[in-house]
């Protein structure tokens, strides 16, 4: 038996959204909780000119997870997965780390943790480029 018979490829794939968007503040909402959403959109920069002048620069990437199983980067379970803030999806950008909670991986346990979270994320975009 080959490797490649005895274990299972997760397949992922790239998903963005523009920060100006309802659904990335949404998103971000229900990651972090409503108040740390409103502090990470006051820290990010605006566009200056054109139709979307006064609304925050930069995209919310993540990967979307089909299916579960191995990849380069470890295990995967289906769901969201690797949430950042960048200028475009081929970015490296700022990651969202959120603490594990058993089968709920994606979400911050107390409110000491996500205020620590909340102010990693606010100082890291002041040295991102977006």
């Amino acid at each position: 038996m080959s490797n490649q018979q005895r274990y299972q490829r997760a397949t992922h794939e790239p998903k963005s959204a523009k920060l100006k968007d309802e659904f990335a503040r949404d998103m971000l909402a229900r990651r972090l909780g409503q108040d740390a959403a409103d502090r990470i959109y006051a820290a990010l920069p605006l566009y200056q000119r054109g139709p979307s002048k006064g609304q925050p620069k930069g995209q919310l990437c993540w990967e979307k997870v089909s299916v579960g199983g191995w990849s380069q980067f470890g295990v995967l379970r289906p769901g969201t997965d690797a949430i950042r803030i960048a200028k475009n999806i081929y970015c490296e950008g700022v990651m969202l780390r959120c603490i594990d909670q058993g089968n709920k991986p994606h979400y911050l346990i107390n409110e000491e943790d996500r205020e620590r979270e909340t102010n990693r994320i606010v100082a890291a975009l002041a040295h991102v480029q977006l």
